[in-house]
Formats: C-alpha cells, sequence, structure tokens
C-alpha cells in the first residue's frame, strides 16, 4: 500500500514523492547510461500518458525535462504520445483487470513521426 500511496502522490505533485522519483529515476539513468545510449542507441526520453486520454502528469512532464537537462544525450520529446482512449486507472481496475503490458503499448498513439527508428525511454509512474 506504501508504494501505491507513493505513486498517487507524485502523479498529484506532492514535493516529497516528487523529490524521491527524481532521484530513483537519476540513479536508474546513471547506472544504465552507458547501455542505454552506447548499445541501444536511445536518445529520447517521453513519458506515458496517463489513464486520460491525451494527458501526462505534470510531475511526469517534469522529470523529463529535468533528466534532459542532466544528461545531455538525451532529449525530452514533450506530446510524442497519447492514450487512445479513457481507460480504468490501474489502481481502481479489480484483480484480473488490469491491462497487460502488450495492451498498454497498444493503447498508446504516437503523434510525432520524428520518433520513426529511434530507440525511446518510456517513462512510465
Amino acid at each position: 500500500m506504501m508504494f501505491t500511496q507513493f505513486i498517487l502522490g507524485f502523479k498529484n505533485g506532492d514535493p516529497e514523492c516528487f523529490k524521491e522519483a527524481m532521484i530513483q529515476v537519476y540513479d536508474a539513468v546513471g547506472k544504465f547510461s552507458e547501455d542505454w545510449k552506447c548499445e541501444r542507441g536511445c536518445r529520447y526520453i517521453v513519458p506515458a500518458p496517463s489513464h486520460v486520454a491525451h494527458r501526462v502528469s505534470e510531475s511526469s512532464h517534469e522529470l523529463c525535462k529535468i533528466l534532459d537537462s542532466m544528461f545531455p544525450w538525451l532529449q525530452y520529446r514533450e506530446g510524442c504520445f497519447s492514450e487512445k482512449r479513457v481507460s480504468v486507472a490501474a489502481h481502481q481496475a479489480y484483480p484480473g483487470q488490469r491491462r497487460t503490458s502488450t495492451e498498454h503499448f497498444e493503447s498508446l498513439g504516437c503523434r510525432k513521426a520524428d520518433l520513426a527508428g529511434a530507440s525511446v525511454i518510456l517513462f512510465d509512474e
């Protein structure tokens, strides 16, 4: 339950949750940056949209902007992905009703063609 509260706090812009998320994500990007940059050719970071169609949380937007400024090889592309339709939030779904990762991926629409063939880090809160 604490983890769910942390995620919801991040989504709702709680400053302490944002700070902790930033530390965790920064550490992860730093740990894997050589592999992501050199081996996989990642150049972009894009936040996944929320369960609400065409919306990205402000916290995800801000975190991706900060990572763009901290890692010169990583560029934030705003507004690339959108949810094709409104869906039930994962924390509100009954057991067994949460979308699989494949279903989640298939529900995303891409609004920008400049990512064609690019390796992307998808930040999903």
